[in-house]
């Protein structure tokens, strides 16, 4: 009951369900043809927005978690190398170090021309062939393998001559033949020298991999 000045209202409970009733009826009506439409059209647009963000969510996973096993990866092949720098001919492991070299050209500065190979192994197994040659740029390239497959590549390329020492120095690692890193740490070559710097590291490990092979 409502009391408004003299006058007093009384109430009843099923008169309120009737106006709920009658107001939910009224915006059902209202909710027709276009209107139910676009309703339907956005609820569609969110869950189309929502799986974009999901998607989205789990490539960014996806890519952090790879940048991490490849950094992962990096790590364990710098390691990989350092040892194998470590290792010498006739020590209890068995690893044999073959040199060739021919025409080695030297200075007072040093050597500046000629050729030589350099091949770490063991039985049938080549873990590293160290390439040195040219006359006028004198490039120094490291090719390092496990278990049989080239993991990482180093070239360096001097100018003894003009006393420049190092002119160019690039890095690259491979995993399952494929690059995964390739670093320039140093280019100061000319527009007539890049040439000596232009060939795939890769390609040029494989073929001296399968030249190396092929003597044994």
């Amino acid at each position: 009951m409502l009391v408004f000045g003299s006058r007093k209202f009384c109430f009843h409970e099923e008169c309120f369900i009737l106006a709920e009733k009658t107001q939910s009826a009224g915006i059902a009506n209202s909710l027709t043809g276009g209107t139910l439409a676009d309703i339907a059209d956005a609820s569609v647009k969110i869950e189309h927005m929502k799986s974009t963000i999901y998607i989205f969510v789990i490539l960014i996973f996806c890519t952090k978690m790879q940048s991490q096993n490849n950094n992962l990866y990096l790590l364990q092949i710098e390691k990989f190398v350092l040892t194998i720098d470590s290792l010498k001919a006739g020590n209890d492991c068995n690893y044999f170090d073959t040199k060739i070299a021919d025409g080695i050209i030297k200075t007072d500065n040093g050597k500046v021309g000629g050729f030589g190979i350099e091949t770490l192994s063991r039985n049938d197994t080549i873990y590293k062939i160290d390439y040195s040659g040219g006359i006028d740029l004198y490039s120094q390239k490291k090719y390092y393998y496990k278990s049989n497959k080239l993991v990482y590549a180093r070239l360096e390329i001097s100018n003894n001559i003009k006393n420049q020492g190092t002119i160019f120095l690039k890095h690259e690692f491979y995993k399952d033949g494929k690059i995964i890193s390739s670093r320039i740490i140093k280019n100061i070559l000319t527009p007539e020298d890049k040439i000596s710097a232009n060939f795939s590291l890769y390609e040029d490990g494989i073929e001296m991999f399968k030249d190396e092979s092929n003597i044994r």
